[in-house]
């Protein structure tokens, strides 16, 4: 699933079997945006997608009855160029080298020049 930057996200997870099932969303890796580790829901809704929150998110049923069942969706979150630098300023002297350092996220892949 690829989403813009901003976006509102509404991931539903549907079961069934006998006893109902509980419902819980987790994340591969890494906590859900909300920064919980699992959520008791069908539904999980992500607000103001940005490139932290993409990842595998991971829907589990269980009755208790048998092995649980599982999905999982990959969210990717596409948005613009993002430019760290590694240290605002940099110190050097006449006739010295020096190295200017920026870090840069993007998805899709941004075109870097220099």
């Amino acid at each position: 699933m690829q989403v813009k930057k901003g976006s509102s996200i509404r991931l539903e997870c549907t079961a069934s079997g006998n006893p109902t099932p509980n419902v819980t969303w987790s994340r591969l890796n890494q906590p859900l945006p909300n920064g919980e580790f699992n959520s008791h829901s069908s539904v999980l809704h992500i607000d103001n997608a940005d490139r932290h929150k993409g990842g595998v998110y991971i829907c589990m049923a269980n009755n208790g009855i048998g092995q649980p069942a599982s999905a999982q969706v990959t969210l990717k979150v596409l948005y613009p160029p993002e430019i760290i630098v590694e240290q605002p300023v940099v110190f050097s002297g006449e006739g010295r080298e020096a190295t200017l350092v920026c870090i840069i996220h993007g998805a899709t892949e941004p075109e870097v020049t220099d």
